[in-house]
């Protein structure tokens, strides 16, 4: 089940928590077996991490103590079994210091909240960070750590003035990446197809570096091929939700004949998209560059073809033609 921030909120509030079983993580929603433990610096970055996210975007929910399970028809992991615990487990105090500490600016109206349980004394914490004023944003986090397997990719900014080389604030930094921001924002507002795609195609998209078009049809066929791959991953392993079938010899030769106009139909999109379209969209002169708008259109018809025939596969694994006697 798709979750959006009024629903979670009404059922929080409700003190009914198995209603959220079922629920995908997603834009909005980021689930917690556990508080995060703030005596370690891993876990204060993650905090930070997972809040200036939701700050950086639209708004969403935290919601600590639910355990989540992988989800075998979406991306994002489901909510398998609600974890309520005691109020006195997570410290609201030191969750906003932490938060005070970590990110700059300061996020604007964060609400840490216990939601107790409809029949017991125990409850479940939720941090709902609003839509944050777009002249506040990039959030930014201004601790860095190692350890714990993380791999970071540490940068600042360096200004060089007469005989020196001055390191920028973080406060300065901040300054400079909003002006960048708010330029790509701008340059979506022509191109709001991309408002939902990932941040780095929405960078190709707008800033058009070198070599953008091919890294665009990269980066938008990585994310869109990840689904193919998880559904034929699926089918593989027998765990697709889908009703099986089992057909008289009649029934079968008329089911075969009627499914292979739709596998050839695939396989004849995703072919011209290969040869033409996505050729045609690529290319690139001064006269006439590039459009990613056209680039976008391309790789959706040729994942819309490879959808077609993962659906397909699906149905030949779960129709069963008769027993031989």
């Amino acid at each position: 089940m798709r979750a959006d921030i009024l629903t979670i909120k009404e059922i929080l509030n409700s003190g009914h928590f198995d209603r959220l079983h079922g629920f995908i993580e997603n834009e909005v929603l980021e689930c917690k077996g556990q508080p995060y433990n703030l005596a370690i610096d891993f876990h204060k970055r993650e905090l930070a991490k997972d809040v200036s996210s939701f700050a950086n975007s639209d708004g969403g929910i935290i919601v600590i103590g639910a355990r989540t399970t992988k989800s075998h028809t979406h991306l994002g992991d489901e909510i398998e079994a609600m974890r309520p615990m005691e109020q006195n487990l997570l410290d609201v105090e030191q969750y906003h210091k932490t938060l005070q500490d970590w990110v700059y600016p300061r996020i604007q109206k964060v609400d840490i909240r216990f939601f107790m349980e409809a029949e017991s004394q125990k409850g479940i914490f939720a941090i709902e960070i609003p839509s944050q004023d777009e002249a506040l944003k990039p959030f930014l986090i201004k601790r860095l750590i190692e350890g714990q397997k993380i791999v970071e990719t540490v940068f600042g900014f360096a200004e060089r003035r007469r005989s020196n080389s001055e390191v920028m604030s973080v406060v300065n930094l901040q300054s400079t990446l909003r002006s960048g921001f708010h330029h790509e924002k701008l340059c979506l507002d022509s191109l709001p197809v991309f408002r939902e795609e990932s941040p780095q195609a929405r960078h190709l998209a707008t800033a058009r570096p070198l070599y953008w078009e091919l890294l665009l049809a990269a980066d938008l066929m990585r994310t869109r091929f990840k689904q193919l791959r998880l559904a034929l991953n699926d089918i593989s392993n027998d765990a697709i939700l889908r009703k099986h079938r089992f057909l008289t010899g009649r029934e079968f030769f008329t089911w075969q004949r009627s499914k292979w106009p739709e596998a050839q139909a695939a396989i004849t999109a995703i072919s011209t998209c290969i040869n033409n379209e996505l050729p045609q969209a690529l290319a690139s002169t001064e006269e006439h560059p590039a459009d990613p708008e056209k680039i976008l259109n391309a790789i959706n018809r040729l994942y819309a073809g490879g959808k077609a025939l993962v659906e397909w596969e699906a149905d030949v694994k779960c129709v069963h033609p008769p027993e031989r006697t």
